[in-house]
């Protein structure tokens, strides 16, 4: 809940989301070459789909900011420098798009080796496809033939008060209703 609770050397940073929640707090290593993964998940995947992959990142201590990539399927999808500042969130994001895979192991590396600084923490990564648009449209051709008026036989008078006969429902021209 507080990077300086877990190291006395770090700043006292917060959470992202609310300021008391929970976040990764990360002492970045000198050895190893860069290639420590700080974190990595495998998760399915649909095929030729765009996911975007989002975290918040802030610096715990200075003087050197780390170097965060985003390995997806062993494929650095990006990479960016925490920020030059401690206690100080950034967002971060990445689009990724599937090709033929069902499955992405998702990696977060820590390139840098300076000893003194590279610390950080994460928090609140997501991994999302795009929404699904469902687009349905369909064509309709109406074709408007030429009118045809109906022609009845005339109906004789009636008088206010008499009594009407029924009127027909076909017309003379073969048009009903």
């Amino acid at each position: 809940t507080n990077s300086n609770s877990w190291e006395v050397g770090f700043s006292s940073c917060l959470d992202h989301t609310s300021g008391t929640g929970k976040m990764m707090v990360v002492d970045g290593s000198n050895i190893n070459g860069g290639n420590d993964k700080v974190w990595c998940q495998t998760v399915s995947v649909n095929p030729n789909q765009n996911y975007t992959f989002k975290y918040f990142v802030q610096t715990l201590a200075m003087p050197s900011p780390a170097n965060i990539d985003i390995v997806i399927n062993g494929i650095s999808i990006g990479s960016a420098l925490a920020p030059s500042t401690t206690c100080s969130w950034v967002p971060r994001q990445y689009v990724w798009n599937s090709g033929t895979n069902t499955t992405a192991q998702i990696c977060i590396y820590d390139r840098e080796t300076a000893a003194n600084g590279n610390d950080f923490a994460i928090d609140d990564l997501s991994f999302v496809g795009a929404p699904v648009v469902c687009n349905l449209s369909k064509s309709v051709t109406i074709t408007v033939s030429s009118s045809t008026t109906p022609t009845f036989d005339p109906v004789a008078s009636i008088c206010s008060g008499g009594i009407l006969n029924p009127l027909p429902t076909t017309s003379l021209n073969g048009i009903t209703g």
